[in-house]
């Protein structure tokens, strides 16, 4: 019996660390698995910044209307204005 076979803490023997495919195997699983998490991060991230324009665009254009009927009630106000002076 070899005294490297087993551990001295439990007396369990140790797990054999040679298999380095396996232990490849485990590390690209691994990696992966984050490399997804990354790539669902970003596109929830995406998702929610494509949202937020959305509704910045409408923003835009309910703020150009509005621009556009107070220039025309300026324009209105100036006319009676001007047809009072006269």
């Amino acid at each position: 019996m070899n005294t490297d076979d087993y551990s001295s803490e439990d007396s369990k023997r140790k797990k054999e660390t040679n298999n380095y495919e396996e232990i490849f195997k485990k590390s690209r699983m691994t990696t992966r698995s984050h490399l997804k998490e990354r790539k669902e991060k970003k596109e929830d991230n995406i998702d929610a910044l494509m949202d937020r324009i959305k509704e910045l665009e409408i923003d835009v254009k309910e703020i150009k209307r509005n621009q556009n009927e107070y220039q025309q009630e300026f324009r209105e106000i100036k006319q009676e204005n001007k047809a009072l002076k006269e």
